[in-house]
């Protein structure tokens, strides 16, 4: 929240007006799910890239894909994306995580989107 103080016309007391961001109307929150790395991911991430009108770094995605195959023992994250999204005023990350007990999977995280963003890909990755 937001507080701007302004002097009265004519006098020293102060007014105080304040302002909520829409950020603040609508708080942020995190969408986490575990996807299998094959065809079904790169759709995923088309999805995403569409939805939130960004594109997703090509060179992680292209990495992801060859460590699936040449390394199935150790632990990676890699960050597909973060910035601002055109006239929205919040910081978009979206991240993935490979874990070493589950190579084959990666947890795709997107950060800092809204409920309505959580409940469309709630949607898109149970159909």
């Amino acid at each position: 929240m937001t507080t701007l103080k302004r002097l009265r016309k004519g006098g020293d007391k102060k007014q105080r007006t304040t302002f909520i961001s829409a950020a603040n109307m609508s708080p942020m929150t995190v969408f986490r799910t575990l996807v299998n790395i094959d065809d079904n991911l790169l759709i995923i991430f088309k999805e995403i890239e569409k939805y939130f009108v960004i594109e997703l770094d090509k060179a992680i995605i292209e990495k992801i894909f060859k460590e699936a195959e040449e390394d199935q023992v150790s632990e990676k994250k890699y960050l597909l994306f973060q910035g601002k999204k055109k006239f929205i005023s919040r910081n978009l990350v979206i991240e993935g995580t490979v874990d070493d007990y589950e190579p084959e999977s990666i947890w795709i995280k997107i950060q800092n989107i809204k409920e309505n963003d959580v409940k469309h890909f709630n949607e898109l990755v149970s159909s």
